[in-house]
């Protein structure tokens, strides 16, 4: 079976070499560059050889756990009770798919009792752990830790824009916070406290009436995000309105709560563009080309003009200024409410470094490429709205692995095709994780250093995407129904969207091969919806 969209960086070895100095770290090496071991399959993994060397020592360092872990308006806060013997302490952070923990930061001081992580991103789920230590000279004295740890969603706070009185009401408008459930509607008379009056059930919606204010009475309103158990921080502040039924602001002309649905298709099928017979792709044979992706494309156009798309962009063989030029045309007079479908179907980057992800576009003089997922995430980060991004290329679930995970095998590639794209001497740093945040919503056909497949009417994983939408891609007929709707709504989620995929490429015999990945998980936002 040929494989489908594989680019490998051709780069120079390189070896990084970390000046760690004298004193602490230059006796602990092994524990500065290793990782915290966490629980898995509910089991206790066995404790590390510095715990060992501990617990025969005369030294004793009290193990801690966490207090408390919540959303607040900058990042995570940790709170730990003080550990008797120590004089500081390790944060430990993990995310809840993998098994180990990382260490985000070192607290040099057994008096400082809390922590906040401002590099979480809102609406991801993480895990987080304290582990306290005491250092004499150059000797750092380890305590145990919790190893299952203390889960919690980072949310980020949510502002009210606007309030506004109404014929029915007061009407709250608000913020969206990235991978929300949905929100929580607070409100208070003059000086009194909050008191929750709705709770929103949706991520997606950003404004409510208040239809039990009374006249002639001021209001403070205020919103909180949540997602499981997990809430966000709220604005104290607040915004106040006085409940006036006969302002001149009674009628509600807003309509920026309808939700529009546009998408930009981008297909990279004649690398060679001097062998590609478009009017018969199937019988071309260079090895550069992707006759596949020519179907792709052209599936995934059929299927969304089923839905409720009202802008469907289909561009080919572009390079990547072009890419990005499109992008900024094809979603052009989207809003805070609107959703952008970016697809992708082409050669991708399966290098560990710098061009992990990356996609392979085509220079004018018909030279390779590639566009960064730097700075394809630069581009539709400035699409005002909700993102939605599918991947169908070699690699690209380094946009939203959580951890350089993978081992790249060079024997499963086809070293002639990787050889005829351009190499890059020197070292590279390894890039992942660029469209893992709350505005996208992103379902990647592979794992980073992972192949996609064709099935020689197009590749594996749109014909997943495409048939859960209930289009055929190698008949080119409507099935007549949703096979990934599972709540039979007309509208396929992006949880929806992925379960159907992945289990089509089991049940084709690819799950092995290639493993889908999604960022966020179990997210109930509509990527499309039926006509």
């Amino acid at each position: 079976m040929r494989t489908l969209h594989q680019v490998k960086l051709m780069a120079a070895s390189a070896v990084l070499v970390l000046s760690l100095g004298t004193g602490l770290w230059a006796s602990h090496p092994a524990y500065a560059d290793s990782a915290e071991p966490r629980v898995t399959a509910k089991k206790d993994i066995e404790t590390k050889s510095d715990e060992t060397a501990n617990a025969k020592s005369t030294v004793s360092v009290q193990t801690v756990k966490l207090k408390s872990v919540s959303n607040t308006a900058s990042g995570v806060k940790l709170k730990w009770p003080k550990s008797s013997g120590a004089n500081g302490y390790i944060v430990l952070r993990a995310y809840p798919e993998d098994d180990y923990y990382t260490r985000i930061k070192y607290i040099y001081s057994g008096s400082t009792l809390s922590y906040t992580d401002t590099s979480a991103s809102s609406g991801t789920r993480y895990c987080y752990s304290v582990r306290a230590f005491r250092q004499i000279g150059d000797t750092m004295y380890l305590a145990g830790y919790d190893s299952y740890g203390t889960y919690i969603y980072r949310l980020a706070r949510p502002k009210v824009t606007k309030v506004s009185n109404t014929s029915t009401g007061v009407k709250v408008q608000w913020s969206q916070a990235s991978g929300a459930a949905g929100y929580y509607v607070l409100r208070k008379n003059g000086s009194g406290s909050y008191k929750r009056i709705k709770t929103i059930k949706s991520g997606s919606t950003t404004s409510c009436v208040d239809k039990t204010a009374v006249n002639g009475v001021t209001y403070t309103y205020t919103v909180r995000a949540y997602k499981g158990n997990s809430k966000s921080a709220y604005v104290a502040a607040g915004k106040s309105i006085r409940r006036s039924s006969s302002s001149s602001g009674n009628t509600n002309t807003n309509t920026g709560n309808t939700v529009k649905y546009r998408a930009l298709l981008i297909g990279m099928s004649a690398y060679n563009p001097y062998t590609f017979n478009l009017s018969n792709p199937s019988s071309d044979r260079n090895s550069n080309n992707l006759y596949g992706t020519y179907y792709d494309v052209r599936a995934m156009k059929t299927m969304l003009s089923g839905m409720t798309y009202s802008k469907i962009t289909m561009k080919e063989n572009l390079s990547a200024s072009q890419a990005i030029s499109a992008i900024s045309s094809a979603f052009a007079g989207a809003d805070s409410n609107d959703v952008s479908l970016f697809y992708y179907t082409g050669h991708g980057f399966t290098d560990t470094g710098t061009y992990s992800g990356a996609l392979a576009m085509r220079t004018s003089s018909y030279n390779i490429e590639a566009l960064l997922l730097s700075r394809l995430a630069t581009a539709l980060k400035k699409v005002p709205g909700k993102v939605v991004v599918l991947f169908d290329s070699c690699g690209s679930g380094a946009a939203i692995a959580s951890k350089g995970a993978g081992t790249f095998d060079a024997a499963t590639f086809n070293d002639e095709v990787m050889d005829a794209f351009f190499g890059m001497n020197g070292p590279v740093t390894a890039k992942y994780n660029e469209l893992r945040s709350g505005k996208f919503y992103v379902i990647a056909s592979s794992k980073p250093h992972e192949s996609s497949y064709d099935l020689g009417f197009g590749s594996a994983f749109t014909a997943g995407i495409v048939q859960g939408a209930g289009y055929r891609h190698q008949s080119s007929a409507y099935a007549g129904y949703l096979p990934a709707d599972s709540n039979s709504n007309k509208v396929i989620t992006l949880e929806e969207a992925y379960s159907y995929a992945y289990r089509y490429l089991n049940n084709n015999g690819y799950g092995s091969k290639q493993h889908v990945l999604r960022y966020p998980t179990g997210s109930g936002q509509a990527i499309y919806k039926k006509k």
